[in-house]
Order: C-alpha cells, then sequence, then structure tokens
C-alpha cells in the first residue's frame, strides 16, 4: 500500500512538479523586474489554484463525463486537455522574444496539466482510501511521495538554473519539448482504450520490450515516464505520434521565421520598386 501510494505520487503528481520548475528557472531568467516578478507569482497562484478546483470538480464528475460519447468521455475529455497543451507548446516555441506571452503559454500548461493529472490522482486516491483503509501506510507513502516529488523538482530547478547561467539555454528547450511531448502522447493510449484509433493502428504489436531493464510500472520506470513519456513496450502509432510530435514543433518556428524573412524581403523588394 505504501508503495503504491508513492508511484501514485510520482505518475500523477511530478508532471506538475516538473513544469514548476521549468515555470520557475523561465521566469527568474526572463522577467528579473521585481514588481513584473511578483505579479508573475501571484499569476502562478491563481493558476495552481484554478487548476486544483478544476481537478477536483473532474474528480467529482467523472462518473457522470464517464457517460458521454459511449463510455468514453474521460478518455476524450484527457485527450482534448493534451491536444490543447501541446497547441500551447508550439505557440510558446512561436514567440521566443516574447517572455510575457510565454509565461502565458507556460501558465495554461501548468493548468492543463494539473487539471488532469490532478483528477487522477484524487480518483486514485479516493479509490485507495475506500478500499484499503491503511491510513497509517497511506499517510508514509503521501510523505515519501511529496518529498520525493519536490527532490526531484528542486534538482530539477537548480540543474535548469545552471544551464542558463553557462549558456546551455538549448538544451533547456529541448528538455522542456521533450517533457511535454512525453505527456501528450499519452493521446494515444488514451484514444487506444476507448478504440478510438483508425483500424490501422488498433492492436499493434510493441516494437521492442524493456522490462527486463526498467519496467513501466516501477518506481524508475514511472520517473521517466513524467519526464519523457517512458513505455516499456511502445507500439508504432506512440513511437509515430511522439516522433512526429517532437519534429513538428521544432519544424513550425523554423517554418513562419522563414515566412517572416521572405515576406520581409517581399515588402523591401515592393517599396524599392515604387521608388524607381
Amino acid at each position: 500500500m505504501l508503495i503504491n501510494t508513492v508511484i501514485l505520487f510520482l505518475r500523477d503528481l511530478l508532471p506538475i512538479f516538473i513544469i514548476l520548475s521549468f515555470y520557475l528557472n523561465h521566469t527568474e531568467t526572463h522577467i528579473p523586474i521585481n514588481p513584473i516578478l511578483s505579479r508573475q507569482y501571484k499569476n502562478l497562484v491563481i493558476t495552481l489554484l484554478v487548476g486544483c478546483l478544476c481537478a477536483i470538480l473532474i474528480a467529482n464528475t467523472a462518473p457522470v463525463i464517464s457517460q458521454w460519447n459511449e463510455g468514453a468521455g474521460i478518455e476524450w475529455l484527457y485527450s482534448s486537455g493534451y491536444g490543447f497543451t501541446y497547441l500551447s507548446l508550439l505557440y510558446y516555441c512561436c514567440v521566443p522574444s516574447m517572455p510575457i506571452k510565454q509565461q502565458w503559454a507556460l501558465r495554461f500548461m501548468l493548468f492543463i496539466l494539473m487539471a488532469i493529472s490532478g483528477a487522477n490522482f484524487i480518483i486514485y486516491f479516493q479509490g485507495f482510501w475506500s478500499e484499503f483503509g491503511a491510513i497509517q501506510a497511506i499517510v508514509i507513502g503521501m510523505i515519501l511521495g511529496i518529498g520525493i516529488c519536490l527532490s526531484v523538482a528542486i534538482l530539477l530547478y537548480f540543474f535548469l538554473r545552471y544551464c542558463e547561467l553557462n549558456q546551455y539555454r538549448p538544451s533547456i528547450h529541448a528538455l522542456f519539448i521533450i517533457f511535454i511531448v512525453g505527456q501528450v502522447s499519452q493521446i494515444i493510449n488514451l484514444l487506444n482504450q476507448v478504440n478510438s484509433l483508425p483500424d490501422v493502428f488498433q492492436n499493434q504489436q510493441p516494437l521492442w520490450q524493456s522490462q527486463a531493464f526498467i519496467a513501466e510500472n516501477s518506481e524508475w520506470g514511472h520517473l521517466l515516464s513524467s519526464f519523457i513519456g517512458y513505455e516499456d513496450s511502445p507500439n508504432l502509432p506512440y513511437l509515430s505520434a511522439y516522433l512526429c510530435a517532437y519534429a513538428f514543433i521544432l519544424l513550425i518556428p523554423i517554418l513562419i521565421k522563414r515566412i517572416a524573412s521572405i515576406s520581409t524581403f517581399l515588402i523591401t523588394q515592393q517599396k524599392d520598386r515604387r521608388h524607381v
């Protein structure tokens, strides 16, 4: 019971702590002015409170939501949330010179992940509490789980600060994209659970199996799953979605810059012709 509670924290709450570390690092790096900085932290507190309320609302209405869309309501709700998270990541990557707008995108991603992961945590935690009733083991597991999540978040924050101070910002950017893509790729598993994927993607065999090294349901497996979307037996739809989502995020900002440079060139050419 104690191990199950710790795993529950690693699976559902650790992603929230991870994105908080990225948010704090981004705020410290790009918004150093104290009045604006304090406003950003106030907005962060509001985002956390609203996300917590939405998680509680989803958890309490889960029996009703699950009846939507022929019993696939929860899966489609979570998939939609992850889809908006991906769009927010895309917006974040397209405005690298606008830190305030990036902050809004970060807070929206935090809100979505907190609503989804928080709701999952509440649902499973209520199930543990009512089924087992081992209060002492649950409390100890909660303390250990919170301690592990805080430790990982603090270590990640100082690692990000180290990278910023040593001009390794591209590494931070790549790590953040991998983290969000790993979360968003859960769409494939959610839709596969309710047979909502195209027929060609149904019942795909795993491309490889790595349970012997790191099992997905182990502590290390959940830790890697929170960071990079690790699966010990990924199939072709999951891996394809993962790689395509990552590649698309990298290519779109390049295409936007290319289009902007071409537009600037054409405008300059038109002005030169008018002067002639």
